[in-house]
């Protein structure tokens, strides 16, 4: 079980996330699977608690949380979106598939919050506040495309579909009990950012139907869609259920 979860316990996994064992059999096609969704939709919950059962289950999954991800300068790009947004979108871009290609090239069981494929939301939600310019975006997304070629699509996309009050509540609730740090510089501009980014993964998820439906993409993807109501605790049983029959 080789746990890349983030949590202040697993410091020795944490520093072995970027395995470089040359010795390791490469070129094999690994597990994909992403639990994506808003800021607050309970990804880091539910990909905890997926570790937990994938254990005692014995399955060997690699859960990554997207906070191991997270650049030591991301608070600014919230406070600061048009000096920062840019430079640590590609910073999450490139380690987020560096991660996955190695991982998964190992053949393994991936678990981790938010797709390569998801990244690329947030550069249009800048696009759209005017924090990057199009030039900037489509040399973003150029890059994207290249990178995209590496990996594989997901074998199961978990859409958590929280509404942004639901995300807001959450949100607050974990600032204040020191779970998680208070990036957004005031309550406007958190609103604004999780009020958009729900709408561009409710339109990409659907994008993604309407491929699979048409056939011209996502044909192996296992498609999940679970609203705020839904059990944590179900959902992580009913996902390592799928992956002993995998």
């Amino acid at each position: 079980m080789i746990n890349l979860y983030g949590d202040k316990q697993d410091a020795e996994s944490i520093l072995a996330y970027w395995n470089d064992d040359v010795s390791l059999p490469v070129d094999k096609r690994g597990t994909y699977i992403t639990v994506s969704g808003n800021t607050g939709a309970g990804k880091s919950t539910l990909v905890n608690l997926i570790r937990e059962k994938a254990r005692q289950e014995g399955i060997d999954v690699v859960c990554i949380n997207e906070r191991i991800l997270h650049h030591p300068l991301t608070m600014l790009m919230f406070h600061f979106p048009g000096d920062y947004g840019l430079l640590i979108q590609l910073e999450f871009m490139i380690h987020r598939h560096l991660l996955l290609y190695r991982w998964l090239s190992l053949g393994l069981i991936v678990v981790i919050e938010r797709s390569h494929l998801d990244d690329r939301l947030f550069m249009d939600h800048l696009l759209e506040a005017n924090h990057v310019t199009s030039e900037e975006h489509s040399a973003y997304i150029e890059l994207a495309n290249i990178l995209d070629r590496k990996i594989q699509d997901p074998d199961m996309y978990i859409y958590l579909d929280v509404k942004p009050e639901t995300s807001m509540e959450r949100l607050r609730k974990s600032e204040k009990e020191g779970k998680r740090p208070t990036e957004f510089p005031d309550e406007g501009s958190k609103l604004s950012f999780v009020s958009s980014w729900y709408q561009k993964y409710t339109a990409f998820y659907e994008s993604i139907i309407s491929q699979q439906s048409a056939g011209t993409r996502f044909q192996k993807t296992q498609l999940i869609r679970w609203d705020a109501e839904s059990d944590p605790d179900f959902m992580a049983q009913q996902i390592v259920q799928s992956l002993k029959r995998m």
